[in-house]
């Protein structure tokens, strides 16, 4: 009986030692993953800031391009309108000239509409009103009836 005391002994021993090497290799694995998620963690994170650094960087370029088009915009319908305005007194005058030099009497005829710019640029108005442009300023004509015309055309600028 001693002999099987013995053997059986012996016998959980060597079981308690295999189930504690096994414990201990998977606490290490264990430990090994963590460590492991760990560091996944952080460069996951420091990725993250790179990522929202870049995307606040060109979120700022690209609204400073927009204000740019904007800008670039402004000054293109500006141009446009100043053009257009012009080309409409040139027309006038020459219509007045050619009302006087006729003897018709009646002034100025409308100017003939393949002449106008705004066939040209049909968007160049749009944002116009009678005497004044959004944001390219104001327009002033000056005509006299004694024979001759004096055309002013004034530009305002309005910031």
């Amino acid at each position: 009986m001693s002999r099987a005391l013995t053997e059986r002994y012996t016998q959980l021993n060597t079981q308690l030692d295999n189930l504690r090497n096994e414990a201990n290799t998977e606490i290490n694995d264990l430990k090994n993953q963590l460590a492991a998620s760990q560091h996944d963690r952080q460069a996951l994170t420091k990725r993250n800031h790179e990522l929202v650094t870049a995307y606040k960087e060109k979120v700022s370029a690209q609204q400073q391009l927009r204000q740019q088009y904007q800008e670039l915009k402004s000054r293109v319908n500006a141009v446009a309108v100043e053009d257009a305005a012009n080309h409409t007194v040139e027309n006038v005058v020459q219509g007045l000239a050619y009302g006087h030099r006729a003897g018709n009497g009646r002034g100025a005829q409308r100017p003939n509409a393949l002449h106008t710019r705004a066939q040209q640029s049909p968007t160049m108005f749009t944002h116009g009103r009678q005497g004044s442009v959004h944001g390219g300023g104001q327009y002033a004509y000056q005509f006299n009836d004694q024979g001759r015309t004096s055309i002013r055309v004034c530009r305002v600028q309005h910031h």
